[in-house]
């Protein structure tokens, strides 16, 4: 299961608290700014987060103990927390000799090019479109 980080300041006076999670920082168009970033597992998510408590706070062992180990971590203004996702991909079981996944296009590929879906119903969906009724294919969560 992937884990994402998000950390948002709810207005341009926080952005510097947002850029210190040193994640990309897009702006929302309500005047708050968000950072992301995707990790393959929980534990490489709040790896991330202990190592950024241990420079930020360096010499402050309260809080870097307090943040050890923790799915959230604030830094000055902003908070980051860690939600864990879902992701699918759409494995076509025609060919049972070897294991195809299904591209952005809808043609076979390997699992690494395969396209990733949100949701269940969004995968499904795309399978039925491309084969009509969709009995072809395996959902799979990745």
């Amino acid at each position: 299961m992937k884990a994402i980080i998000t950390a948002t300041a709810p207005t341009a006076y926080q952005i510097n608290s947002v850029h210190a999670f040193k994640m990309p920082v897009k702006a929302n168009g309500n005047g708050s700014y968000t950072a992301s970033m995707e990790f393959e597992t929980e534990e490489e998510a709040k790896k991330y987060l202990n190592d950024l408590a241990f420079e930020y706070y360096e010499g402050d062992e309260a809080l870097i103990d307090r943040n050890s180990g923790s799915s959230s971590l604030t830094l000055d203004a902003v908070t980051a927390h860690i939600e864990l996702v879902t992701k699918f991909i759409i494995q076509d079981q025609t060919n049972t000799s070897q294991a195809n996944y299904i591209d952005e296009n809808g043609n076979p590929t390997h699992q690494h090019s395969a396209k990733v879906f949100d949701t269940y119903h969004e995968a499904v969906f795309f399978a039925k479109d491309c084969d009509g009724n969709g009995d072809w294919y395996f959902i799979e969560e990745v």
